[in-house]
């Protein structure tokens, strides 16, 4: 070998891709004042969203109420929100149970200022929160 000759790597470099961040999707049920029943348009929103949930590696639930009320009573009714919700989506995906989570609380992470009805309207709630990672499905 020539002195200006330099031997071939013996490991050959290559550039990989860093893995992306996973990504979180969000969608909202809303529901009516002092109720945990799911309306016709809530129904319809989760029936389109459970195929995506299928999918998902992780999910989460969090049930919210409007600051109207007893704090006891918000917490429960956002639980009872969670709940009505959790059973829907494991009617249409029941396998999603064990990557499903519930996080309720009633005075708590306000969409919007509570000063109006529409305010309080979008405060009453539950948050569907899911990550899909690329191609490596559930």
């Amino acid at each position: 070998m020539e002195s200006d000759e330099r031997p071939p790597p013996l490991i050959a470099s290559t550039s990989s891709k860093a893995p992306e961040a996973p990504v979180f999707e969000q969608v909202s049920v809303h529901f009516p004042f002092a109720s945990a029943q799911l309306g016709p348009s809530a129904r319809a929103a989760l029936r389109e969203v459970a195929p995506r949930l299928a999918q998902a590696r992780e999910i989460t639930l969090s049930g919210r109420t409007d600051s109207t009320g007893p704090a006891a009573t918000n917490d429960g009714l956002a639980k009872a929100r969670a709940q009505a919700v959790l059973r829907q989506l494991l009617a249409l995906s029941p396998a999603i149970a064990p990557r499903v989570s519930v996080d309720a609380q009633g005075a708590c992470c306000y969409a919007e200022p509570n000063n109006s009805p529409a305010g309080r309207a979008n405060n009453r709630r539950v948050e569907i929160r899911y990550r899909i990672d690329g191609d490596d499905p559930p």
